[in-house]
Formats: structure tokens, C-alpha cells, sequence
């Protein structure tokens, strides 16, 4: 196999560019003579070498675990100590290789951990209209008002009152105006805001019931 006119330059460059400082370029090459993946592609160099590395420097096996931690400095996580060690090296395996090497970092496995939902909570139809309403605030508009919307859990049925406000003595009227035409419900349901848990509304909802 002859190489052609300036290959050598070519692989000089790469070794002075790719190649992570804490290795020398003769510890690559005698690791490199007793690498069964390099043996390999010595029997087969004079053959079709498919060329999907481009630029990336393989990495004997024996290497494998300090250019991994050359990577990993700075405990950045494992999706991007693959993604630096691929735009830099090949070796077999990499991204098994590296998860089991960062297995026991915990940092990175903080990083790593993907989120966890919390799986979504049916609620129980009610078994009549009126026994379960919502209570939500919307707003404000683009006028400046609010939007006390009141939902019927049972047939989705959806009153919206405006308000000015979301003061106690604002809201009260409104409700109080539904629930003279529709009855007390059993239950009301809020998202807990601050608005529709004032001292107000809490007196007005025991009196009712």
C-alpha cells in the first residue's frame, strides 16, 4: 500500500489537532500495534475502506478509559461527553462504552436523569349536574378585566362571568348569582390561587352549604 502525495502531512496534522494532550503520539502508536481493531484494519487497509470517520482518531482499547475521563473533566454529563468524544475519536462501542465508564459519576447521572412525570390522575365523574364545579380566573383581557369561569365537571357546562377584579367583593356577587339559579353544589374545586382562597369566599361557602 503506498500512500498518496500528502498523506502524511495529512495524518501529522490530525495527531497534532485531535489527539487529547494527556497521550502521547508514541503510546498511541505502541498500543496501537497490539489492538485487535487495529490488527483488524491492518488486514483489511488494502481492501475498500468505507470512510465514515472522516476525521476522527481510533482509539485502541487500552485507551479507551483515560480519553474517556479526558472528556468527561468537568463532570459535564453523559450526552455531552459522547457528543465531544465523537466529534474528536472512534472506537467500538463508544456509547456503551462511556455510559458504563460515567455509570458511577453522580453528576453526571443527575445531568443524565431523565424527567419524571407523575402519571395523570383521572377524576371521578360525578353522578348528577351541579355536584362537582371548577372554579378558574382567567386574565386579564386586553380591557382589563377578569374572567371567573365556572365549570359543571359533570355535563362540562361552562359559565363565565367578568369582573373588574378578583376581590372577594367583586367575585361574590357573581358566584353567588350562579348558585341562586343552579343550586349548592357538593363540591368546590379550585387551582388553589390565592384569589379563590381569600377569607371572603371561604365564610361565603360554608354559609351556602
Amino acid at each position: 500500500f503506498q500512500a498518496p502525495n500528502g498523506t502524511e502531512e495529512y495524518i501529522n496534522c490530525l495527531f497534532e489537532h485531535a489527539l487529547p494532550k494527556a497521550i502521547t503520539r508514541k503510546e498511541l502508536l505502541i498500543e496501537i500495534l497490539n489492538d485487535k481493531v487495529f490488527i483488524g484494519l491492518k488486514k483489511c487497509i488494502n481492501g475498500e475502506v468505507n470512510d465514515d470517520l472522516n476525521d476522527e482518531i481510533v482509539i485502541p482499547e487500552s485507551l479507551y478509559d483515560p480519553v474517556i475521563d479526558i472528556a468527561h473533566d468537568g463532570r459535564q454529563g453523559v450526552k455531552k461527553t459522547k457528543a465531544l468524544l465523537r466529534s474528536k475519536v472512534y472506537f467500538p462501542g463508544l456509547d456503551k462504552v462511556v455510559e458504563a465508564r460515567l455509570s458511577s459519576c453522580y453528576t453526571c447521572q443527575i445531568k443524565s436523569a431523565a424527567v419524571q412525570h407523575e402519571p395523570c390522575q383521572t377524576s371521578e365523574l360525578p353522578s348528577s349536574p351541579w355536584q362537582l364545579i371548577a372554579l378558574h380566573f382567567y386574565g386579564s383581557t386586553d380591557s382589563g378585566t377578569y374572567l371567573l369561569v365556572i365549570i359543571d365537571e359533570y355535563s362540562r357546562f361552562v359559565i363565565i362571568h367578568g369582573v373588574n377584579t378578583t376581590a372577594s367583593h367583586y367575585v361574590l356577587p357573581k358566584l353567588h348569582e350562579s348558585l341562586s339559579l343552579f343550586g349548592i353544589p357538593q363540591i368546590v374545586k379550585t387551582d388553589k390561587a390565592h384569589h379563590l382562597m381569600e377569607l371572603n369566599l371561604i365564610i361565603f361557602a360554608t354559609i351556602m352549604a
